[in-house]
């Protein structure tokens, strides 16, 4: 009994603890977090080779002397820990979620203080687990802050945030106020809520919205249902990550909140960072994150512009788990240079695959639906069979036959190996999270 009074007492402080730092800005928080935001404003985003060799050196040394799995790696390939190019570095095999998974205690450094115990997303697999340091979340806030602060976020306040990404409000309700953050269920969402939405929107009159792309792209479909008018006066960007941002996406948030969106690629691994809003043409890579590579056949495509490739990345700052050239399974298309990417395809099973076997990339799957994006507020691909493609719409509005042909031509424009069926008035699920699977593969 003592020994449940006190573990409840601990949440219990630990919950106290949490809200009373929610009224503290960011930047006050912690020293820590003050002293690498101010280490990223006085340094570049871009580094040359010479700052990865110095970093990779630092990683890989602790590697061989500190984590088993990368002891024995280097010894059985005769690979020198210290690197004197980028080639010596390349010639270090990958490491991939299976690899992690089946030899997460060598992947451990023992003597490591303050671990934290962490899971990746399910989105694209089987969750995997991974630790790091106490350290890590105030890090990855300062470089996400660093790049907010381009659009005026300021982190020596506290800004007013709208959060649209799966987070479950407490008591039942659709929403949630904690300090200056406002939470909206992703789940209770509709064209019956939307007006319950608009005004606390309102009400809240929000600096920023934090979003996954589905939420807000459900949440703009709906406006027209609302007997309310949006008004944000104060509204001065919308961050998106988590997911995939269609062109489509960015276009109709621009347009319906005169904003600008940044899109943050990322993972839960903290391997790789890189941002793109109106000012980059690219999804621009933080190089003081960690080292990464744009990879075909094991040859780097990253200078060879419009080249797609596997993003293998290696973190800089994982001192507990470090993840050495890990296949992240994301693939992008090189803007020609180290600076970064075009766009990002996504997941790499976020393929197609013909009848003959092929994968087909999905990165143009939006395109097809424009033409009806006014009449459905979801969608979502499935694949059974090799070659054949099923759509499901959630429709708010009729699709006509005429609408369904040119959806249908449009595709197998894009996909002329592909066979198409379509399904109208569906109800897609959300994810746990709040997500939408946009494709679905059985096979």
């Amino acid at each position: 009994m003592a020994a449940i009074i006190k573990s409840g007492f601990v949440d219990s402080l630990k919950e106290y603890k949490k809200k009373l730092m929610s009224y503290i800005p960011y930047y006050y928080q912690s020293q820590y977090y003050r002293d690498y935001y101010e280490y990223l404003m006085n340094s570049r985003t871009f580094q040359n080779e010479s700052f990865h060799i110095e970093s990779l050196n630092k990683i890989l040394g602790h590697c061989y002397k500190n984590i088993p799995y990368y002891g024995d790696l280097f010894d059985s390939n005769q690979i020198d820990p210290c690197l004197h190019s980028m080639e010596d570095f390349q010639k270090i095999p990958f490491i991939t979620k299976d690899i992690i998974s089946n030899n997460i205690d060598k992947l451990v450094y023992k003597n490591g203080k303050c671990k934290i115990r962490k899971r990746t997303g399910g989105t694209t697999g089987l969750p995997m687990d991974f630790w790091t340091d106490k350290n890590d979340a105030i890090r990855e806030n300062a470089f996400v802050h660093y790049h907010w602060n381009k659009v005026g976020f300021d982190n020596k306040k506290n800004n007013r945030i709208v959060i649209m990404r799966g987070f479950i409000p407490k008591g039942g309700s659709f929403y949630e106020k904690n300090n200056n953050n406002l939470i909206l269920s992703t789940f209770m969402l509709s064209y019956k809520t939307i007006d319950l939405y608009i005004e606390q929107l309102n009400k809240f009159n929000p600096e920023f919205l934090h979003v996954y792309p589905s939420s807000l792209d459900l949440f703009v479909s709906l406006l027209k249902f609302s007997k309310h008018k949006l008004e944000l006066k104060e509204l001065k960007g919308i961050f998106t990550s988590s997911e995939t941002l269609n062109d489509y996406q960015r276009y109709n948030f621009e347009k319906e909140f005169k904003v600008q969106v940044s899109d943050l690629y990322g993972h839960s691994e903290h391997c790789v960072f890189a941002i793109k809003n109106k000012n980059n043409k690219v999804y621009e890579i933080d190089h003081r994150y960690g080292f990464v590579e744009l990879l075909r056949n094991r040859k780097s495509v990253m200078n060879k512009v419009d080249s797609t490739g596997d993003i293998v990345a290696t973190s800089y700052h994982n001192y507990i788990m470090p993840l050495i050239r890990y296949k992240t399974g994301d693939k992008a298309t090189s803007s020609g240079s180290s600076l970064g990417f075009i766009n990002i395809q996504g997941r790499e099973q976020d393929f197609f695959i013909d009848k003959d076997g092929i994968n087909i990339p999905y990165i143009c799957n939006d395109e097809a639906i424009w033409c009806i994006k006014d009449k459905i507020i979801a969608y979502q691909y499935s694949q059974n069979k090799r070659g054949i493609i099923k759509l499901k719409l959630e429709n708010i509005s009729k699709i006509s036959t005429s609408d369904l042909k040119r959806v249908y031509d449009q595709f197998c424009h894009i996909y002329p190996t592909l066979t198409l069926k379509i399904e109208t008035e569906c109800k897609i699920a959300r994810t746990d999270k709040g997500k939408f699977k946009y494709l679905v593969k059985n096979i």
